[in-house]
């Protein structure tokens, strides 16, 4: 007989990250890149963009990775991670930006009716953000920088660097 535990984990999170495989051109990536030397900060090599999703609710991993794949996922131009919890990368800053608490995310709530949709009638709440990764040597200082002026909109948005 099979545990439950393991299947099945009450207050779960899970972080599912959607980026664009390595032949296709990151054309956001791109352009915080450029927006980075405009406002002065050199030495930036390359910026990658991912859509980040946060489940947390009574789900497993396995029910994340098949809300992933039947939701969320280009198989022909994306690759998919979840994970747990999020971590930097050696030599590249990484920032995450997301809604502030009680600002309104419309991807959420069309993610959350998907996620019903499939069968999911769980307790499950999402939300959606976005990942950078920054390729070079950059101080916290100069990472605080690009998030205030360039990834976020802290009005409505926070961020969280990693």
């Amino acid at each position: 007989m099979r545990d439950n535990r393991t299947t099945m984990m009450k207050n779960s999170a899970f972080y599912v990250e959607i980026s664009l495989k390595g032949k296709f051109f990151d054309a956001f990536g791109a352009d915080v890149k450029n927006s980075i030397s405009e406002i002065g900060i050199s030495g930036v090599k390359g910026v990658s963009v991912s859509e980040v999703y946060l489940l947390q609710g009574d789900i497993s991993k396995t029910g994340v990775e098949k809300i992933a794949k039947e939701l969320f996922l280009d198989i022909i131009t994306q690759n998919l991670r979840v994970y747990a919890k999020p971590s930097g990368k050696k030599n590249m800053a990484v920032a995450e930006i997301w809604y502030k608490e009680g600002v309104t995310d419309p991807v959420s709530f069309t993610a959350l009716k998907g996620i019903k949709d499939l069968g999911f009638a769980k307790n499950i709440s999402v939300k959606c953000g976005k990942r950078y990764e920054i390729e070079g040597r950059l101080t916290r200082q100069q990472v605080e920088t690009v998030c205030k002026k360039i990834l976020a909109n802290t009005l409505i948005q926070e961020y969280r660097i990693l």
